[in-house]
């Protein structure tokens, strides 16, 4: 009489989590990478695997872009609030900024993308980027404001 073979023992709950942080899209590419076999048994046991991870991944996405949303919505009113305490700071009278040129607000402006962390560099419409000196373009705003303080 024919013996046979035992058949292979899985844990399925941890080959399921091996397979979802694998780079693997399908299950029989996964299990033929990592068992070496993919047959009927493991088909069955695995129906439904590839579009779970499909919308795990989608899931995950999403809630990465909402985070991401999130953290610079609160990261630009940090900057925002900066920016209207340094204005309140050197400005006494707020009628004064009402006056501000638009020069100024562009200046501002500038500002907020630096202390966003976006670009330090402002590209003109021609081909050459100018760099700007932060520190000078500080300066002229300090400048500026204090001019129109004392107004």
């Amino acid at each position: 009489m024919k013996k046979e073979k035992p058949k292979a023992k899985y844990d399925w709950n941890i080959i399921k989590v091996d397979f979802f942080k694998s780079n693997h899209l399908e299950v029989k590419g996964f299990f033929e990478e990592q068992c070496g076999t993919y047959n009927g048994r493991i088909r069955s046991k695995t129906t439904g695997w590839a579009k779970e991870k499909e919308k795990w991944k989608e899931k995950m996405t999403k809630d990465a872009l909402e985070q991401l949303q999130s953290n610079r919505t609160k990261s630009l009113a940090t900057c925002l609030d900066h920016l209207l305490i340094e204005v309140k700071r050197r400005v006494d009278k707020p009628e004064l900024i009402g006056t501000m040129k638009v020069n100024d607000l562009h200046t501002l402006w500038q500002l907020l993308r630096c202390e966003n962390g976006l670009s330090d560099r402002i590209t003109e419409q021609k081909n050459d980027p100018k760099e700007v000196d932060w520190k000078e373009v500080r300066d002229s705003l300090s400048r500026k404001l204090d001019e129109n303080n004392k107004k």
